[in-house]
């Protein structure tokens, strides 16, 4: 088994870059009205494990094993008062029969080079 996940969580952040595609969504979050956007590259996190998914399904023939595709909202923490998260996922059960797994965050501050 191996296991592959993905955060999934908005946050309770307003977009100010002016960009065209800019987030323009509200929520309330801890009792606020508040802009919520994708801040820390999570939306990139999703988009490269549904295209790791998408991949890994069309070869799944010639693969042994099995592979799960994971999705945590609220990885940032739910809001005060609620469930959610790793906490939430734990409590239902979803890794009852797994093995210990790795969590690797990727982060780059160096420019990119040829």
């Amino acid at each position: 088994m191996v296991a592959l996940r993905a955060d999934m969580d908005a946050l309770p952040v307003e977009e100010m870059t002016g960009l065209p595609f800019a987030s323009k969504e509200r929520d309330t979050y801890n009792g606020l009205d508040v802009g919520v956007m994708h801040a820390c590259g999570h939306d990139a996190h999703v988009a490269i494990l549904m295209g790791v998914a998408e991949f890994l399904t069309s070869v799944k023939n010639d693969l042994s094993g099995s592979v799960m595709f994971i999705f945590q909202p609220a990885e940032e923490g739910p809001p005060v008062g609620e469930e959610g998260g790793a906490q939430l996922m734990l409590k239902e059960g979803i890794w009852a029969d797994r093995k210990p797994m790795l969590y690797l965050v990727c982060m780059s501050l160096m420019p990119p080079t040829v």
